[in-house]
């Protein structure tokens, strides 16, 4: 056997595109082992017509001295084993067979072979002269050095052919010892053997390494490939426009983004100076600090106008940074296109302040109508009190104070919603004026008194002695808060009592932190309303308004004045068991000169109004 050429880098790559689909180290196997395969089936027609030559080369220098027949006999059985072998070669190629299928015909044609030649050159040596059983030793030796490389690939093919030959050929020789130098061939024999046992195992450990070395470069190969083919399709696929500049500033490549975003093709950037294509005239400076800093190596984001090829200009979002790496400093520039961005916070601008003017322009409205409406509504109201002050009849008097109720509503519904426009409109703008803190409760609370005696309910301040007399704050919209409080207590409570208290959380910074609260036994807020009780418009129960009146505002008003003066109303409460609503804010502390035999001009402390 000859040896056929050797595989190169080509092969490899072929036998790793066609294995198996897993990576790494299972790719690698799986395209060596296919090389291996390969090697196997490789053996050229013209290493298999050299054994018929060889063959007819032994029996013609030794057809004098060895008989014809056994001649002609070795020759035919080589010759026949080789026609197999060449022909099971032969229907093999092109053929999908298994592994374990090939090496057994690889094996069992190799072995056939080497029976062909081992046999009969054991039954030729003892028929020939001692120098034609060298010239055959010669040729045995020849054909298994070629099985070295061609069989490479599969140890057990070599060690079937080596033993084939080499194992009668030694018998032989063993029995036609009775002349020295038959027992010194049998010794070469075996001796040359164990070495081309000892070489053929090197030379497979080292195929297996360098087709091992092989796959992995090739596989480096096939996967830096892939990642380049992806990095391009990436490149490719970008919708923002992506261009790279040298240190120069010329344009190398560009991406289609980049085509569709400024109107040039690939081919007419590519050469050309970015700042003399894209750069208007006026943004010249700008841009070479840009370049400056990008140089510098830092990475630049900035809003920029840059101009088309048909001269428009278009706002782009420009991020640039230096290729790490590049030998030539290349610069990776991204636009991204803001015009339709730009459209559509230029629209939500103009929404915004067709809002704002509409809202100023509502506010503005209702504090107009709240007030001219309310001031026809308090001449009413005198003159239905002047008349009720005179003698009427039963019927009169009931007419009147009907009218009178129902104006004060009306009057409670305009004072509302003025209150509530100028909240909107940012027009109301608190005191800060000292004040009697325990009197303004008490005051307050004296106010609604009658609402509570007409409804039988006990209604309790709460001032402890221990609180500053005088704080400094707006005490008018502090009373509007706990009239709404103490009212809406006092609408939604039939029976029980309702307590107004205030009480002190600590001082800090000269400035006293109050809790004021109102506490009631009324019918209480089922808990999935008390998210939405402080929202405009809203009543824990639809049907409150029609039973209980109001315009769903006061607790929105209430809130909205907590908050500008810092504070935060909040509420707990239960279904059928009450509620207490409060707030805390810090108010200065006044002091206060004592005057010798003054006295508080309210008293502090639990007290019982009603």
């Amino acid at each position: 056997m000859s040896t056929p050429g050797g595989p190169g880098p080509s092969r490899l790559d072929a036998s790793l595109a066609r294995g198996s689909e897993a990576e790494g180290p299972e790719r690698l196997d799986a395209g060596v082992e296919h090389e291996l395969r390969a090697r196997l089936l490789r053996e050229s027609g013209l290493a298999l017509f050299g054994h018929p030559v060889l063959i007819a080369l032994i029996a013609a220098l030794a057809w004098s001295d060895a008989p014809h027949s056994v001649l002609l006999g070795w020759a035919v059985a080589v010759v026949l084993a080789t026609v197999i072998r060449a022909i099971w070669l032969r229907l093999v190629m092109g053929r999908s067979l298994t592994d374990r299928a090939l090496r057994q015909g690889v094996r069992l044609t190799v072995l056939l072979l080497g029976l062909a030649w081992g046999v009969g050159a054991a039954v030729v040596v003892r028929l020939m002269p001692i120098e034609d059983v060298a010239l055959v030793l010669v040729v045995l030796a020849g054909i298994v050095a070629g099985a070295l490389t061609t069989l490479t690939a599969d140890p057990p093919s070599f060690y079937a052919l080596l033993g084939s030959m080499v194992v009668p050929l030694f018998a032989s020789l063993i029995a036609s010892a009775h002349e020295r130098v038959y027992l010194v061939s049998a010794a070469v024999t075996a001796l040359f053997a164990v070495a081309m046992g000892l070489v053929y195992w090197k030379a497979h450990i080292a195929l297996l390494e360098h087709l091992a070395v092989m796959g992995r470069l090739a596989l480096s190969d096939a996967t830096a490939k892939r990642e380049r083919a992806f990095l391009d399709s990436v490149f490719q696929s970008v919708p923002d426009a992506i261009l790279v500049v040298d240190r120069e500033g010329r344009m190398r490549a560009a991406n289609p983004g980049f085509a569709t975003l400024f109107g040039y093709s690939v081919a007419e950037v590519v050469g050309q100076r970015i700042g003399e294509a894209l750069v208007p005239p006026q943004a010249r400076d700008a841009h070479l600090d840009l370049v400056r800093r990008v140089n510098a190596g830092e990475t630049v984001v900035a809003e920029v106008e840059r101009r088309r090829k048909d001269g428009q200009m278009v706002t782009v979002q420009l991020a640039a940074a230096p290729v790490v790496g590049h030998p030539g400093g290349a610069r990776l520039l991204v636009y991204t296109d803001l015009t339709a961005r730009k459209r559509a916070e230029e629209a939500m601008r103009q929404a915004r302040d067709l809002a704002e003017r509409t809202g100023r322009a509502r506010a503005a409205f209702l504090a107009n109508m709240s007030h001219e409406i309310r001031t026809p509504m308090n001449a009413v109201l005198g003159f239905v009190e002047l008349i009720l002050d005179t003698e009427l009849t039963t019927e009169q008097r009931r007419a009147l104070e009907l009218v009178r109720s129902s104006s004060e509503a009306l009057l409670t519904i305009l004072n509302d919603i003025l209150d509530y426009s100028k909240i909107e409109a940012e027009h109301l703008e608190l005191e800060s004026i000292p004040f009697d803190l325990s009197k303004l409760v008490h005051a307050t609370s004296s106010l609604l008194a009658v609402r509570a005696r007409e409804k039988h309910l006990e209604l309790l301040a709460d001032v402890p002695p221990d609180l500053p007399r005088m704080v400094r704050g707006d005490p008018t919209r502090i009373r509007q808060v706990l009239t709404n409080l103490i009212g809406n207590a006092i609408k939604f409570t039939e029976e029980g009592e309702v307590v107004v208290s205030i009480a002190g959380t600590g001082m800090e910074d000269g400035q006293a932190r109050l809790r004021f609260g109102v506490r009631d036994t009324g019918i209480g807020i089922a808990a999935e309303q008390l998210t939405t009780i402080f929202e405009e418009f809203t009543q824990a129960d639809a049907s409150m308004t029609r039973r209980y009146g109001g315009t769903g505002l006061g607790l929105a008003i209430s809130q909205k004045l907590v908050r500008l003066m810092g504070g935060e109303l909040a509420v707990t409460s239960a279904l059928g068991q009450g509620s207490d609503f409060y707030f805390t804010v810090a108010l200065p502390v006044e002091t206060v000169a004592a005057t010798p035999g003054s006295q508080p001009a309210v008293v502090v402390g639990r007290r019982v109004l009603v």
